[in-house]
C-alpha cells in the first residue's frame, strides 16, 4: 500500500517520523513482516498497457549489447517477432481469420465411460517431506501399528474357508510379465473369485443369482444379500438358489439368460391377489405365494408413457 501525506512535513534540522498501526477489527490478524519505506518522490504512477513496453525495452537492451540481430539468441529473436507481429495489422487480420476457422471446426463428441484397469498411475499419499515414501513396494505386518516394528511381509492371500481340497494362494496367483508395470494381483483375485471348483466361484454365483432374484421379486432367496455368513438369514429355497447359480455358471456367467428364466417363471407371473389364510401363515410372503406389489421405477414409467 502507498500512502501520501495530506500536507508537507519536515523541518530544516531533520525529521523523525513515528508510525503507529492499530488493529481494531481483528486483533488476531496482524502483519507478519511489515516493511516501511519513506520517499520524497511523488506518488508512483500506475503502470498501464499490455506489458509489451517493459519486455520490449529489455529486448532492445539485449539487442544493443549483442551488437546486431544476427547475434541475438533464438529465444530473444522469437520474443521480438512475437511483439512485432502483434502490431502488424495485416498479420492480425490473417490471424483473426485463422482463429475463427479453428473455432468453427467440428467438435469431438465426448461420452463418459467407466474404465477399470491396472495401468493407471497411483494417487500420491501426500508424503512430501514427511519422512515416508508415497508408495511401498512391499506391505508388512506391523506390531501395534508401528511402521518401525515390521513382523514380516504381507503377501496376497484369500479366504481359507473358500479354498477347497487343500489348495493355497499359489493356485490362482499369476506372476506379472517381465518389466511389467503392475503386479497382476487383481488378475489373481479374479481367478480365485471365478473358480467354481476350488475357489470362491460357487459363492459368487449364489450371490449374483440371489441379487437377480431380489431385483425381480423384491426379496432375495437370502434376504440379507450382503451377508451370506452366520449373521445372515438362511435361504428360503436353498435348492432353487443352487439351481440358479448352476445355470449362471453353465451359461458362461451371462446374466441375460438368467433374467429370462426368472421373468418367465410361474412365480414371477403370479397375480398380487390377497388370500387371508395364506397371509396369516406367511405374512412376509417369504414363500412367494403371491406377487408382492411394488412401485414402478422411474425408467419403467417413462417407457410406458412413450
Amino acid at each position: 500500500a502507498v500512502f501520501e501525506f495530506a500536507a508537507p512535513v519536515g523541518f530544516e534540522g531533520g525529521t523523525v517520523l513515528t508510525i503507529e498501526m492499530d488493529f481494531f477489527v481483528n486483533t488476531s490478524h496482524t502483519i507478519g513482516r511489515p516493511r516501511l519505506a519513506v520517499t520524497a518522490a511523488p506518488k508512483p504512477v500506475a503502470i498501464k498497457g499490455d506489458g509489451h513496453a517493459a519486455a520490449l525495452a529489455t529486448l532492445m537492451e539485449s539487442l544493443k549489447k549483442a551488437g546486431g540481430p544476427d547475434t541475438l539468441s533464438a529465444k530473444d529473436r522469437a520474443e521480438l517477432i512475437k511483439i512485432y507481429r502483434a502490431q502488424d495489422t495485416e498479420w492480425a487480420k490473417l490471424n483473426n481469420k485463422v482463429q475463427q476457422h479453428m473455432a468453427a471446426k467440428p467438435q469431438t463428441k465426448k461420452e463418459k465411460v467407466q474404465v477399470t484397469s491396472e495401468g493407471f498411475k497411483p494417487t500420491k499419499h501426500h508424503a512430501d517431506g514427511r519422512g515416508f515414501p508415497h508408495f511401498y513396494k512391499q506391505t508388512y505386518f506391523l506390531k501395534r501399528g508401528d511402521p518401525n516394528q515390521k513382523q514380516g511381509e504381507a503377501t496376497q492371500g484369500f479366504l481359507q474357508v473358500l479354498m477347497r481340497d487343500g489348495k493355497n494362494e499359489k493356485t490362482w496367483q499369476v506372476s506379472a510379465p517381465e518389466n511389467w508395470r503392475t503386479s497382476y494381483r487383481r488378475r489373481s483375485l479374479a481367478n480365485w473369485m471365478t473358480d467354481t471348483q476350488n475357489g470362491a466361484g460357487h459363492l459368487l454365483a449364489r450371490v449374483m443369482a440371489n441379487r437377480l432374484w431380489q431385483h425381480h421379486m423384491g426379496r432375495g432367496i437370502v434376504n440379507t444379500p450382503n451377508d451370506f455368513g452366520l449373521q445372515g438369514e438362511l435361504p428360503t429355497h436353498p435348492q432353487l438358489l443352487d439351481w440358479l447359480a448352476s445355470e449362471l455358471i453353465e451359461g458362461d456367467w451371462l446374466l441375460k439368460p438368467l433374467h429370462k428364466k426368472i421373468v418367465m417363471s410361474a412365480t414371477y407371473r403370479q397375480s398380487s391377489g390377497y388370500d387371508a389364510a395364506k397371509m396369516k401363515t406367511d405374512p412376509q410372503n417369504k414363500l412367494h405365494w403371491r406377487r408382492t406389489p411394488a412401485r414402478l421405477q422411474a425408467e419403467v414409467i417413462r417407457d410406458s408413457l412413450l
